[in-house]
């Protein structure tokens, strides 16, 4: 399955990761030093109860590219920057399935239908407290 993860904080990346671990085909979207960050290192998460720490290299884009298609896009991005790329998300019609994630877990922002040609849902991600990103400077 070829997946897109809008948001590269730490519930991007490490579903990310596991996804990519899986053996599907996953896409980072991310921006600055954090998309150059996962470019050199790949997406690098640390065991906080064992202390292993794994880099699973992945492809990363800057931007939502309108020639690229998905099966499903992953949206783990902050509840107040969704309103920002949700037009990016219908414009770029080559998505047909979106999960967003986010660490919110009231009820989901009330919107309009997104598009008639994409199907949405929403999700919790299971307790990530485990884990946590490991930065690198560049």
């Amino acid at each position: 399955m070829k997946i897109l993860v809008y948001g590269a904080g730490v519930i991007g990346t490490l579903y990310g990761a596991r996804l990519q671990n899986a053996g599907h085909q996953v896409t980072i979207l991310a921006r600055a030093s954090r998309l150059a960050n996962i470019r050199r290192h790949g997406l690098v998460l640390e065991d906080v109860v064992t202390g292993v720490h794994s880099a699973t290299p992945v492809a990363v884009a800057e931007r939502l590219s309108v020639d690229e298609g998905y099966d499903m896009a992953l949206v783990s991005v902050r509840r107040d920057q969704l309103s920002g790329i949700l037009p990016d998300l219908v414009r770029a019609g080559n998505i047909s399935s979106v999960l967003f994630m986010l660490n919110n877990p009231s009820a989901p922002p009330r919107w309009p239908k997104l598009s008639d040609r994409i199907v949405y849902c929403w999700g919790f991600w299971e307790p990530v407290a485990r884990y946590k990103m490991r930065s690198f400077t560049t």
